[in-house]
């Protein structure tokens, strides 16, 4: 996807997982590199049984099936992410 372009909360969407960290400050430094590397990245705080966590997400998909196919582009940078759903 493309840099810049804003997620459009009305929509469903499908994003890549690439990591989740309970010190904010790691998720942000993650996503600065990766928008180094001129990726769309978002920092999503998520609750889990009680727990803060930062979630960091790469791009914004309109099917699972777009998502998957712009994995091997992260895999190639050896950037292991799972494909999820957005909010």
């Amino acid at each position: 996807m493309p840099p810049g372009n804003p997620p459009d909360p009305t929509r469903d969407f499908y994003t890549i997982h690439i990591g989740s960290y309970r010190n904010e400050g790691n998720a942000q430094k993650l996503a600065a590199d990766m928008r180094g590397k001129k990726f769309e990245v978002r920092v999503v705080q998520a609750e889990v049984k009680g727990n803060i966590y930062f979630r960091v997400w790469i791009g914004q998909f309109p099917t699972a099936e777009a998502a998957k196919a712009f994995a091997p582009k992260l895999d190639s940078l050896g950037i292991k992410g799972n494909v999820v759903k957005g909010y």
